[in-house]
């Protein structure tokens, strides 16, 4: 598993649910549509509303935070990539702004790279302080909801100003949902963690529908667009990826 935090960012995973009843996303994809999951099943004791659980015994699924730094950056229209190494649940957005009479801003969010956009919200002035939003709701039920962001490890936020409205920085949680037995096993009194990070890398887009040459002495690749996925095909391997990650200072590494 990988990620990226950049200054001011932080990751917070909890061995339970936080808050009660958010400890997973009731929804999956059939391959066609979204519905809820799990379906009750009364003689087995499974209900949606606790979520996945081992029915053996009270080991349970949990939430975690994803905290991220939107800066400011010039007029016009401003965009932020979220990147998740867990499926999240949902996100909430908190813009510092200070807009008069006539002035808007309107905020998006897009789980396709920009391929199509939900409004998550739009704010006229005059207003000045904080404004806090959330994704467009797209299916609520009983035990929860699906957002236009939820069931994704990755989105793109986008913040358009008009008539010269100001926002000064942002700040977007994401909640995230995760199996506690991935982290280190906790035991009563003391415990000591020791963390190191890996090598520094850098993601890196390629262009879709673009001749490349990866790699020295490798053929070119034609790069198409499979789904959520870019596929690079050539005669003899093929590849699927969303990015690619290369060292933040290559040293023998040719470009892409």
């Amino acid at each position: 598993m990988s990620f990226e935090l950049r200054p001011g960012d932080r990751m917070v995973r909890y061995y339970h649910p936080e808050p009660e009843g958010l400890a997973y996303l009731p929804y999956k994809f059939t391959g066609r549509d979204w519905e809820e999951f799990p379906q009750e099943v009364a003689e087995y004791a499974i209900r949606t509303a606790d979520g996945p659980r081992c029915q053996k015994d009270a080991r349970r699924w949990a939430t975690g935070i994803l905290e991220q730094v939107m800066p400011a950056a010039g007029d016009g229209t401003t965009t932020f990539a979220v990147n998740s190494p867990y499926v999240i649940i949902d996100a909430q957005f908190e813009f510092n702004v200070a807009l008069e009479a006539g002035q808007t801003l309107v905020a998006e969010t897009s789980i396709d790279d920009g391929g199509s956009w939900d409004r998550a919200g739009e704010l006229r002035g005059p207003r000045a302080g904080a404004w806090k939003i959330e994704p467009a709701v797209l299916t609520r039920s009983a035990h929860g909801s699906r957002t236009a962001v939820a069931g994704s490890h990755r989105y793109l936020v986008r913040l358009t100003k008009v008539g010269g409205a100001e926002w000064r920085d942002g700040v977007l949680r994401t909640r995230i949902q995760l199996n506690p037995r991935t982290l280190p096993e906790l035991a009563p009194g003391r415990n000591e963690l020791i963390y190191t990070s890996g090598p520094a890398v850098s993601r890196r887009s390629v262009p879709l529908g673009r001749l490349r040459s990866i790699g020295p002495g490798s053929c070119p690749m034609e790069l198409k667009a499979t789904g959520r996925l870019m596929t690079a095909q050539r005669a003899t391997c093929s590849f699927t990826s969303p990015d690619l990650w290369m060292p933040s200072r290559p040293a023998a590494v040719s470009s892409i």
